[in-house]
């Protein structure tokens, strides 16, 4: 009979624990189970470009003295709810038509893009290049680099080796 109560009373006790635990993603490619009735996660907040603020982790974001929240830090409640995302971050390419001027960009990684080397259609897109990859993955007109500011050199190429031809060819 006492084995009996003993395994009720300890079927109860186990039955009354309402603890819970949450898992929040710690860094790109790892989550841990986080401490008893912690609810919520925090990251980085990825609307914000070159945002410094990179930690991963479980419970809200970690504060700063008097109380104020740390800047570019997002809150969430939920079992993994921080999922990674690559951070935005800001760069620079050329337009390089109708006139060469700097441009700022954003994304997730570094890519700019221009014409190819031997480009000497009238597509006026292709002519500019710009921020991010071709447009078109599979077009043999366009060009990506993945430097900041490296779309520059795909229209010089070509004049440079005019130049240095008509160079050798007036010696």
């Amino acid at each position: 009979m006492i084995k009996i109560a003993a395994f009720l009373l300890l079927v109860t006790a186990v039955v009354a624990d309402n603890s819970t635990t949450i898992t929040c993603v710690t860094s790109k490619d790892t989550n841990a189970t986080c401490r008893v009735n912690v609810t919520q996660c925090h990251g980085p907040d990825n609307s914000i470009v070159d945002n410094a603020y990179t930690d991963y982790g479980c419970g809200p974001c970690d504060q700063q003295m008097l109380d104020t929240t740390v800047t570019g830090c997002a809150e969430c409640t939920g079992a993994d709810c921080n999922t990674y995302k690559d951070p935005t971050i800001s760069f620079k390419c050329y337009n390089l038509y109708p006139t060469k001027t700097e441009i700022n960009c954003t994304g997730t990684a570094v890519h700019c893009h221009g014409p190819a080397k031997n480009y000497n259609g009238d597509n006026n897109v292709t002519r500019a290049g710009g921020c991010g990859p071709c447009p078109n993955a599979t077009d043999t007109d366009c060009l990506t680099c993945d430097k900041a500011k490296c779309n520059s050199a795909f229209v010089m190429a070509p004049l440079l080796t005019v130049l240095l031809s008509l160079a050798f060819w007036l010696q």
